[in-house]
């Protein structure tokens, strides 16, 4: 791991406080829990496999949102996950409606679009729950985590957070987690792979032959469409087949919501495409690794009164925290995301080439749901996996 990179050794305090009591009888505390997460028994351990762990604030090239009608700027990446959208929209529900706040910012409505929720995921692999901490709706949450995970879930943030939740407040939490191995592992490549000017860890197939063992890897990759070797977009097949891991290296459109619009109007294998639908011999997959573990505080929100009529109205947001930890290699791909939001109250003629060596998006959707429930706009290697770290 490249020295330069923050490596906290713990997440961070909630970073805003609100110093006046709540003018309202029952104080809310909307927790939002964004799961990303990695398990040492499903990837075995090799030197690089520390992840990048990181404060939003101290990644000048990542933007982390909430929502996805954000910005795709030059030279950026954006981090979206859908868990702080769920607990939103529960903390909506709690409210009679869509939750406002007194001199709000553009985050407010965008939130309020809820342009995801929870049929986009499968339901084993998330919870969502809220209720009053006088009745003890932590311990409810902890009990369902431990039956609905079976003793896997690590709700971390919620652990750190729990001991300082006023005993008059609403608590609403959200907890994905999903594992998406590949049937055959890929390669890990031992070649790195220049992306901009930073050489970074790799896994895919270099160049397929006609071996069995090759031939399984290859069949896992789907090619939905190509244009050309800076133009294409294909599907890394789990052994879920309920679950999609989509890549994309295509120029982006102006918001991360319009390029994931693109993207899923070409993820779409017809017929006239599927003679060339599978890695064939001779082609080559090289793909970088990510193993993250980022963290961000959504100060827009903090302070600010809740001003919609109701239970809720007149508690202000202390804190709305998000944390998002990924990992994609030759494995396969885990995401388990940890959040709180409180308030008191063509053919080519050539074998063709799939490096993504240049900005890419990624994916995580379920089969058949309106939309994804993980996206990366990947532009820079600031969230790679450096090579030197091998």
């Amino acid at each position: 791991m490249d020295a330069s990179q923050p490596q906290p050794e713990s997440s961070p305090e909630p970073s805003c406080q609100c110093r006046r009591r709540c003018r309202w009888t029952l104080p809310a505390i909307c927790v939002v829990v964004l799961a990303a997460g990695f398990l040492a028994m499903f990837f075995a351990r090799r030197g690089n496999d520390t992840p990048l762990k990181a404060d939003a604030k101290n990644l000048s090239a990542t933007l982390v949102t909430p929502h996805l009608d954000a910005p795709i700027g030059p030279g950026k990446n954006v981090l979206w996950c859908s868990t702080f959208q769920l607990v939103w929209n529960e903390g909506c529900r709690a409210a009679g409606g869509d939750i406002h706040l007194k001199d709000e910012t553009p985050m407010v409505p965008a939130l309020n679009r809820k342009a995801a929720d929870e049929k986009d995921v499968d339901p084993g692999s998330c919870l969502v729950m809220s209720g009053l901490m006088k009745d003890d709706i932590v311990g409810k949450i902890r009990s369902e985590l431990g039956l609905k995970f079976r003793g896997r879930a690590e709700p971390d943030l919620l652990d750190r957070i729990a001991p300082s939740l006023p005993p008059d407040g609403w608590l609403a939490y959200a907890y994905l987690f999903r594992e998406l191995p590949f049937e055959y592992p890929l390669k890990r490549l031992d070649e790195p792979l220049a992306f901009g000017s930073t050489e970074v860890a790799t896994f895919g197939l270099k160049k397929a032959t006609s071996r069995m063992d090759d031939i399984h890897k290859a069949e896992q990759v789907v090619v939905l469409d190509y244009k050309d070797a800076d133009d294409f977009v294909l599907e890394l097949k789990p052994q879920d087949k309920t679950e999609r891991i989509i890549l994309a290296k295509i120029a982006p459109a102006e918001t991360l919501e319009k390029t994931i619009e693109a993207v899923r109007s070409r993820a779409v294998l017809g017929d006239a495409k599927e003679y060339k639908s599978t890695l064939g011999m001779g082609e080559t997959l090289i793909v970088p690794m990510l193993n993250f573990d980022v963290w961000k505080s959504y100060n827009e929100l903090c302070g600010k009164e809740i001003t919609t009529p109701g239970p809720l109205q007149g508690g202000p947001f202390i804190l709305a925290l998000q944390d998002i930890r990924f990992r994609l290699d030759e494995r396969g791909a885990i995401l388990k995301s940890e959040g709180a939001m409180a308030a008191k109250c063509g053919a080519p003629d050539q074998p063709r080439q799939f490096i993504f060596n240049k900005p890419f998006l990624i994916l995580l959707e379920r089969r058949g749901a309106e939309r994804p429930y993980f996206a990366l706009w990947v532009d820079n290697a600031e969230l790679l996996v450096p090579a030197k770290s091998m």
